[in-house]
C-alpha cells in the first residue's frame, strides 16, 4: 500500500495570500535573492518596484522578469547608498528607458 504524501504548503502560499496589485519595493532586485523574490511576488500578481544602484543591470533584470511575466507591473527605483545623507532616489517607468 502506497503512503500518501501530505501536500507541502509553501511559505508563499500561506503568507502571501492576496497581494494582487500591492506595491512592493525589493532591494537588490537585479540579482540573487532579490531577483528570486521579485519572481515570487510577480507570480502572486504584485506590482514590484526594483530598488537597484545600476540602471543597466536593473533594466536587464526587469526584461528577464518580463519574459516570464509579460503583463507584470514593474518599476525601477535607482538609488545611491554611499551614505545615508547621500541617498538619491529616482523612479523610472519602462516608458522612460
Amino acid at each position: 500500500m502506497k503512503k500518501m504524501k501530505k501536500k507541502e504548503i509553501s511559505f508563499v502560499e500561506t503568507t502571501l495570500k492576496d497581494i494582487k496589485d500591492k506595491i512592493v519595493i525589493v532591494t537588490g532586485a537585479n540579482s540573487g535573492v532579490g531577483f528570486a523574490i521579485c519572481n515570487t511576488l510577480l507570480d502572486k500578481k504584485a506590482h514590484i518596484v526594483m530598488a537597484c544602484r545600476n540602471p543597466q543591470k536593473a533594466d536587464f533584470a526587469r526584461l528577464k522578469l518580463l519574459e516570464n511575466h509579460p503583463d507584470a507591473k514593474i518599476d525601477v527605483l535607482l538609488y545611491s547608498q554611499s551614505s545615508i545623507s547621500d541617498c538619491n532616489f529616482s523612479i523610472f517607468s519602462p516608458e522612460s528607458l
